[in-house]
């Protein structure tokens, strides 16, 4: 989970799912709570906390989850380098801004849907699938 910050959606998510999991935060303040909350929830055995941005992050994702960080181009930019093609991209966005896609389209290549957010009726989630530079 790419700007973590305090904790949502990513440690949400990895209190209910059994695999392992990256909550990236460069806020040092952030990163310090949490830790803190991993370690007091005794997930730390497989959640773990990158304090750093996520261009330092090291490795790759099945699943790359980020929301409200940067525009969709400069996020894929950013974190592509944590990404194969065989990775999910779960993106949580206010509206949906179709130009974005469009520009996206321009130096991407990509299979996408969108899902309804249950949470904001002008909510959705972009889920990009395929990802790859053109």
């Amino acid at each position: 989970d790419i700007g973590t910050g305090g904790g949502f959606p990513g440690l949400a998510v990895a209190l209910v799912t059994p695999g392992r999991m990256v909550l990236v935060e460069p806020r040092r303040r952030r990163a310090d709570f949490l830790s803190l909350c991993i370690a007091r929830l005794g997930i730390g055995d497989r959640v773990t906390v990158e304090a750093r941005k996520i261009e330092s992050v090291k490795g790759t994702a099945q699943i790359i989850s980020a929301r409200a960080v940067a525009s969709l181009q400069n996020l894929l930019r950013a974190a592509s380098h944590c990404a194969t093609t065989d990775t999910r991209w779960l993106l949580p966005r206010g509206r949906l801004d179709q130009d974005e896609l469009a520009a996206l389209r321009e130096q991407w290549r990509f299979m996408f849907h969108v899902e309804q957010s249950v949470t904001s009726p002008e909510s959705s989630i972009v889920v990009l699938d395929k990802v790859s530079a053109r």
